[in-house]
């Protein structure tokens, strides 16, 4: 048995299940509504959130709403995607639209640790890549152009089987994303959304005094790897 015939036998499984259809469009809808506030918002001209340019995210988005016609650009497209998740016909577009662009901010979030979308931006490609997986009937041609075709079943005609296994990985899956950022807020310094949250941070510090220099570095004057490579290099106290 070959790749395709392999994804498509695990496909039809999933396809046949009627919990796994409601869980389908709860992912639909809860996407749709992620995307509409924040595109309208870039549609309309405004800034995106009201963080200080030298933050690492704040000079990003900075530079991002003096873009001229880009921003609203990107608010129209993340407003099609959502529209389009809304409409079962083309709700395959609209993941395919959405994947690259919420792709994007979970890894510009990782990479500057912004908290502000640290736990919701991996947990929303997740649930994109599960739409698009949903969707691998329609798909797969892309990888397998020879592959036949795959008729799905039509909701008459599904299982009302709950299934155990893939809400146990499911939950698994979240419970890992909430460890792995709570891991992060542990061992790394994050430079939190306000600085008075920054500073807070510093108590457990083994330089305190660097930690609190650091927040007031990153919130105020310089740019986030000027004041890390300043804080690496400030003398241990204690």
């Amino acid at each position: 048995m070959n790749i395709s015939s392999t994804l498509d036998r695990i496909h039809l499984k999933a396809r046949q299940n009627k919990w796994l259809w409601f869980f389908t469009i709860f992912n639909r809808v809860m996407l749709a509504l992620g995307f509409l506030p924040s595109g309208f918002v870039k549609v309309n001209g405004e800034r995106f959130t009201a963080l200080a340019t030298t933050h690492p995210m704040g000079s990003y988005l900075e530079a991002f709403y003096h873009t001229g016609f880009y921003y609203p650009f990107v608010g129209v497209t993340q407003m099609t995607a959502a529209v389009l998740l809304f409409i079962p016909r083309t709700a395959t577009l609209g993941a395919l639209l959405y994947f690259p662009i919420i792709l994007n901010i979970f890894l510009l979030s990782f990479a500057v640790r912004f908290e502000g979308s640290l736990l919701t931006s991996p947990l929303m490609v997740i649930a994109c890549f599960y739409l698009l997986c949903w969707d691998w009937h329609k798909l797969k041609f892309i990888f397998f152009p020879d592959a036949p075709k795959t008729i799905v079943p039509s909701r008459k005609e599904l299982s009302n089987m709950f299934p155990l296994h893939f809400f146990a990985g499911s939950a698994a899956t979240v419970f890992a994303v909430i460890a792995f950022i709570i891991y992060m807020n542990l061992f790394l310094f994050m430079p939190q959304i306000e600085i008075s949250e920054c500073k807070e941070q510093c108590t457990d510090s083994n330089n305190p005094d660097a930690c609190i220099a650091l927040c007031d570095c990153i919130h105020k004057t310089r740019t986030f790897n000027f004041c890390m490579d300043e804080y690496k290099n400030t003398p241990k106290t204690g």
